[in-house]
């Protein structure tokens, strides 16, 4: 049998945060640079908002946007902001021709490959101090969004190193007169005392530049415009069957189009376990839990 996969095209519900991180967007003509994270439990939209607000930032002078993204299975130091300034690097090269050594020698540490050609690098031998590393970093950022507005977005901070903590934890404080606008998810589980990101966010936030936003569950009716939208005119679902997705999923727009995808296959004399995705989110979410309290 082939598994359905339902996906609303459109996003609901989430209009006052979207239009949260347009505000601080449209700041940026005023050089007021921000940090705006973004929270929610695993499956809330987070990303789907990130995109949304990132197909915005075209046409005519719309802002510089680049993406970095923590990797559960392949961290790395800086992993998080390598791709994204070596996406800044390639989308305004003309910005190192003139930029003071420190700034080349800085990002020839982090994405060697991405200004190899270019003088004033750090030769592979040396090390730059951290505050040196963190300097020629927020100097860059400084450049590049000095010609033009510029949105930096950070994905899944809970799987950040250190090292991309630290950096972000020093330029958040020192981007209120930039042009520059970081957006960063995470998921709020991992704000735990034990789990690096809390002391993290708990600094982050007691900078006058940085703004939370915290996705809830959805409204029941924001979760029936989704089921409607994801269904189309393809499927068709019993009230009864619909009732139980709005029941099971708890507001959660990922677990609404697993469970409606579930629904749509039973419908068709398919399984009644739940779906693998569901399960596997959910045994992650209680994987640090006692032996015991799991076993209930």
């Amino acid at each position: 049998m082939v598994l359905p996969h339902l996906s609303s095209r459109r996003m609901f519900g989430r209009d006052a945060e979207l239009e949260a991180l347009q505000d601080a967007r449209r700041a940026l003509s005023g050089r007021r640079g921000s940090v705006v994270l973004v929270g929610g439990e695993p499956g809330m939209g987070k990303s789907r908002l990130l995109g949304e607000f990132a197909a915005t930032l075209r046409g005519g002078r719309s802002p510089h946007y680049a993406l970095g993204e923590s990797l559960e299975d392949a961290p790395r130091p800086f992993g998080t902001w390598r791709t994204a300034l070596a996406a800044l690097v390639q989308r305004v090269p003309a910005t190192l021709d003139n930029a003071p050594p420190l700034v080349g020698r800085s990002l020839a540490a982090l994405i060697p490959f991405s200004v190899v050609d270019r003088d004033g690098l750090l030769p592979p031998s040396d090390r730059l101090e951290k505050a040196e590393l963190f300097t020629g970093v927020l100097h860059y950022l400084r450049l590049v969004s000095e010609k033009r507005a510029t949105v930096i977005a950070l994905e899944d901070l809970h799987w950040a190193d250190v090292s991309s903590l630290e950096l972000l934890c020093h330029v958040a404080p020192r981007i209120g007169g930039m042009r520059l606008m970081i957006v960063a998810t995470y998921r709020d589980e991992a704000l735990q005392p034990q789990h690096r990101l809390f002391g993290a966010v708990a600094k982050l936030s007691r900078a006058d530049t940085v703004r939370r936003i915290l996705l809830e569950p959805l409204a029941e009716r924001h979760v029936r415009a989704l089921i409607d939208d994801a269904l189309g005119d393809t499927y068709a679902l019993t009230d009864e069957r619909i009732r139980a997705v709005l029941d099971r999923c708890d507001g959660n727009p990922f677990f609404a189009e697993e469970l409606l995808g579930h629904a749509v296959q039973r419908e068709r004399g398919g399984t009644s376990s739940l779906p693998l995705s569901i399960r596997s989110l959910t045994l992650d979410r209680i994987a640090g839990l006692s032996a015991q309290t799991r076993r209930l």
